[in-house]
């Protein structure tokens, strides 16, 4: 059986995790606390405070559309403002299947190629961005996350450097 703790942390995952690291025990904290001595579980009202909240600081923090776009389907840098976003994005769970022109390009091929064998493509385009997640990823973090030139940097920021290998 789950303990309190363990409840609010599921229902604090609507948050970013990034904002979990940054706030997450304070509001850990809390929530505990409001629940009252004793109480084994949430009440609904406090899971929905919860979600609610989440999904409205993940919205927050999104960037506008035509940025998003830009983003998404042209391949365009992300303006500093919102480089913990595409962090997130890089970083989550879905970003290889997000990442619209390889998935597409694969399922596209597996229906043109054999309409009557789709699922092919389909099981292609689940598993080959697997297969490249690393090279992939690290691309995208340098390309949108890497400070711009003349830019002061910051504690943490992403400094590209060339691979030693090359030199």
């Amino acid at each position: 059986m789950r303990s309190l703790e363990e409840k609010a942390q599921l229902w604090m995952r609507a948050y970013p995790r990034r904002w979990r690291a940054a706030r997450g025990a304070e509001l850990l904290g809390v929530v505990v606390e409001l629940a009252g001595p004793g109480a084994r579980r949430l009440r609904v009202g406090t899971v929905v405070d919860l979600v609610r909240g989440g999904w409205a600081t993940r919205w927050r923090e999104r960037p506008p559309l035509h940025v998003w776009l830009g983003y998404r389907f042209l391949g365009l840098r992300i303006p500093s403002a919102y480089r913990a976003w595409a962090l997130d994005d890089i970083d989550g769970r879905g970003y290889l299947l997000r990442d619209q022109p390889v998935t597409l390009a694969i399922l596209a091929s597996g229906w043109v190629t054999a309409p009557s064998r789709w699922w092919w493509g389909l099981l292609a385009a689940a598993f080959v961005p697997i297969l490249l997640s690393g090279p992939r990823r690290d691309r995208a973090r340098i390309r949108h996350l890497a400070p711009d030139p003349g830019e002061v940097l910051r504690e943490g920021a992403l400094v590209a450097t060339p691979d030693p290998s090359d030199v």
